[in-house]
């Protein structure tokens, strides 16, 4: 288990250098909104983690440092879990969503975000 480093401020324009960092050495910002929800085509919500990441991320993978199941209901492992891109830029980071199956969130309570985490390649 590695050490996870996290500064309180929050993004803005002008402040574009808070980092979590992970023990991968990849950065990721959480948003002031940790996560927010969209309603679907099914008329229910779709719950989404937000996170700030470089721009030229890519191969953006979910994971979470702990043992957490995320295999809950057939919804499969984190590892398959949708991650979108936003086409939404602050300075030279876009903002990523992490779709978030329903029985993660009722298992886990809405600090859910606080369990998924990002990788990704430069």
């Amino acid at each position: 288990m590695g050490i996870i480093l996290i500064s309180p401020v929050t993004l803005s324009e002008d402040n574009a250098f808070c980092m979590a960092k992970t023990f991968d050495n990849n950065y990721f910002i959480r948003d002031d909104k940790k996560f927010d929800y969209i309603i679907g085509s099914d008329r229910l919500p779709h719950f989404r983690v937000l996170f700030w990441v470089p721009k030229e991320s890519v191969n953006i993978t979910p994971y979470t440092p702990y043992n957490i199941k995320t295999n809950v209901s057939d919804h499969g492992p984190i590892e398959e879990w949708i991650v979108a891109d936003s086409d939404t830029y602050v300075n030279d980071m876009k903002l990523i969503y992490v779709f978030v199956p329903k029985r993660f969130i009722l298992l886990c309570g809405f600090d859910f975000w606080e369990y998924v985490y990002i990788r990704y390649d430069s």
